[in-house]
């Protein structure tokens, strides 16, 4: 079950948050090791990614 949940960001807010998606998931990409500490596994970070992208939009 996909749980939606509405954020009021302006768009600076968006961005600022979409970059930070950007840096964690480069970061989780990039090791394989974290991913697996941190229990986070590839469908994760593509999920991730799509909210980032989704952020990018908000204007």
């Amino acid at each position: 079950m996909k749980k939606h949940i509405q954020l009021e960001l302006t768009e600076a807010e968006a961005q600022m948050l979409a970059f930070l998606l950007h840096t964690a998931t480069d970061q989780f990409h990039a090791s394989k090791v974290l991913r697996e500490r941190a229990k986070i596994s590839l469908k994760d970070l593509r999920t991730a990614e799509t909210v980032r992208r989704k952020l990018t939009h908000v204007k």
